[in-house]
């Protein structure tokens, strides 16, 4: 297993750096596109988001309690959206009772205007932005599935 991370490791770094061969799909094509190794795929059957949880968490239902199973996996998205949907998903395989916080919605006072910047921003923009690194308004977490191990 050692030996594999250390190869995946060495061909992500590749690939970041441009070094990885490139090819043509066809003779009008500049060579731009790399061959992903075939244990890195997922065949593609219809329900992607699900083949990757499956592929990724197999068994979540069961295993999410394990020490290190959830944190020694994750999955990259490329925008938040597909985050939200992933992180829904996951949940919703996992059979414990679930907790939803919400977060503050209103200007914290930093100035004698405060009334004119509520007025500003409603309830309702300030709880539908979703920032990159910040939780979403609503943040729905399940028993079992934080732990504070290192």
């Amino acid at each position: 297993m050692a030996k594999e991370i250390k190869e995946f490791g060495e061909w992500v770094l590749k690939l970041g750096e441009g070094k990885l061969p490139t090819t043509s799909v066809d003779e009008y094509d500049e060579q731009s596109w790399i061959k992903i190794p075939e244990d890195l795929l997922i065949e593609n059957s219809g329900d992607s988001v699900n083949q990757i949880i499956e592929a990724i968490y197999p068994n979540v239902s069961t295993r999410f309690g394990e020490p290190n199973y959830l944190k020694d996996r994750c999955i990259l998205t490329p925008t938040n959206d597909c985050v939200d949907a992933v992180n829904k998903e996951v949940l919703s395989r996992i059979p414990t009772s679930s907790r939803i916080y919400a977060s503050a919605d209103t200007i914290s006072p930093v100035s004698e205007s405060t009334i004119e910047q509520d007025l500003n921003y409603s309830m309702e923009y300030l709880n539908n932005l979703e920032v990159s690194g910040l939780p979403n308004h609503l943040l729905e977490l399940k028993v079992g599935t934080l732990t504070n191990e290192g």
